[in-house]
This record gives structure tokens, sequence and C-alpha cells, in this order.
């Protein structure tokens, strides 16, 4: 992969960060801005670290964990909030609370570092929505 592609991977990885630690902030809810930014620019260079080195064999190895790592993420998010946790099932609101949205931090990055920029948008686009 050349550098430039790497960059501008990584840059994808800060904006969709950026975008949803933002929306998050503005709602005073935890994880926000920087952890986001940090959570995506992670989840990229992993990915980025699986295809190049399982580039003959397997390049989903590395990349899969991530999902255990958001997964560790979301739980401490959950701890850290106690029974504060609100659920929200009118609109399709739900769908940026509770395990599947923090799924989704990580799932964003994942699919514009594959490729899949309309999958990672529209991933972000569900979220804020």
């Amino acid at each position: 992969m050349e550098t430039i592609d790497v960059v501008v991977k990584l840059l994808i990885a800060v904006l969709i960060g950026g975008i949803i630690g933002a929306e998050r902030e503005y709602h005073n809810k935890s994880a926000g801005l920087r952890t986001l930014m940090l959570i995506c620019i992670g989840s990229t260079l992993f990915t980025i670290f699986s295809m190049e080195i399982g580039e003959h064999t397997s390049p989903d190895r590395i990349a899969s964990n991530i999902v255990t790592g958001i997964g560790f993420v979301g739980a401490g998010v959950i701890f850290m909030g106690g029974t504060r946790h609100k659920r929200r099932y009118h609109c399709g609101h739900h769908l940026g609370n509770g395990s599947t949205g923090r799924w989704r931090w990580g799932g964003s990055p994942i699919c514009s570092t594959y490729g899949l920029y309309c999958v990672g948008w529209h991933l972000v686009y569900l979220y804020q929505n």
C-alpha cells in the first residue's frame, strides 16, 4: 500500500471519529471527540496492518480482533455510566445506543480502509440519525 493511501485512510478515520465524537460531546455523552478519533485511527491502523501482513494468507485476522476490542470499550462505557444507560426505541435512535453503536465506532473505519467508503459513511449516517 502506498504512503499516500495510508495518509488518506487515516484522514478519513479522523473525519469519521470527529463526526461521531463531536455529536457525542454535543449531547454530553462519555467517550467524546478525542476518544472516538483515537478509536477510529486505531481501527484503521490495525486494518492496514492486517491487510499488509496477511496479504497472501488471511487479511482479516488482525482486523477481526477490533470487534473484540470495541466490545471491551463498550462494556467500559456502560459500566462507567452505571444505571443511567438509556434505551430509546423510537425513530430508529436505538441504533446509536448500547453495544450496537459502539461496534460501529470501529466498523466505519474498517469499511473505509477496505475501500468500502459508501458502507462506512452509511454507518456514520445511521449513528447520527
